[in-house]
């Protein structure tokens, strides 16, 4: 409980398992019929739980999360590529980003992978050549209105 009151829950994971067997071990504690086996195994498992408590940095997920989501509500997603493919690693990032239990390697993992695939995207660019009607500023010989 004390290491609990000292930290900033938010950076850390596992914390709500940590409560639990917190509670657990309370319960055991006070309880005057407990075994020596109960109150070991509450030993165990509050060891456990606290040596699964784990410093996780999601600041710079957050921040690349809020980023491309506004990105993605400000653009035309029929003139991009791989939108679906950004969407679906934005949606898994967002997962683990309020996960709980993410470990920093799975916070790196998604941020990468956020990151790539919006450089996956690209802007559909239309490579149809139109003619120029006569009068415009369009120059390049021969001209349909030079033939005339």
């Amino acid at each position: 409980e004390t290491f609990l009151s000292g930290i900033d829950k938010s950076k850390y994971n596992n914390v709500a398992a940590l409560e639990t067997a917190i509670a657990h071990a309370k319960t055991v504690n006070e309880n005057a019929l407990a075994t020596q086996t109960e109150v070991d195994n509450e030993v165990t498992a509050l060891t456990s739980a606290l040596g699964n408590v784990k410093l996780t940095d999601k600041t710079k997920l957050g921040n690349m999360i809020g980023v491309y989501e506004k990105f993605i509500g400000e653009i035309d997603k029929t003139t991009y590529t791989n939108v679906e493919a950004f969407e679906t690693a934005l949606a898994h990032a967002k997962t683990v980003y309020n996960s709980d239990t993410a470990t920093q390697e799975e916070v790196d993992k998604e941020l990468e992978d956020l990151m790539t695939a919006r450089g996956n995207m690209k802007p559909i660019v239309d490579r149809r050549i139109t003619t120029p009607t006569c009068g415009s500023s369009a120059r390049w010989e021969p001209t349909p209105c030079a033939r005339r």
